[in-house]
């Protein structure tokens, strides 16, 4: 479990969301997660195997699901509770299996 600055939260009991960007992160982090996304497209696509993901948090969990929404040859979801949830990027054609 990460651990938060006491003033991030008091934030929080206020009702206050505290969000910080230091050194443009976020939009390296998704440019990442991008990246690991079409690469998993491309290794499922040709093995018809599934990949699991680390366990990651639900923010950056939803932007894999998003890069791969439309794609033609997997699908992906997440699994576990917690912490523990991970996504996992299978093939389309196990749908019907």
């Amino acid at each position: 479990m990460r651990k938060k600055n006491p003033a991030v939260q008091e934030a929080n009991i206020q009702g206050i969301k505290v969000e910080l960007d230091i050194n443009g992160y976020r939009a390296k982090r998704s440019r990442i997660l991008r990246k690991v996304a079409t690469r998993a497209e491309k290794v499922v696509g040709e093995s018809e195997g599934a990949i699991y993901f680390d366990p990651m948090p639900k923010s950056e969990r939803d932007q894999i699901h998003a890069f791969l929404q439309d794609s033609e040859t997997v699908r992906s979801f997440s699994e576990g509770q917690g912490d523990e949830r991970a996504v996992v990027v299978a093939p389309l054609t196990k749908l019907n299996d």
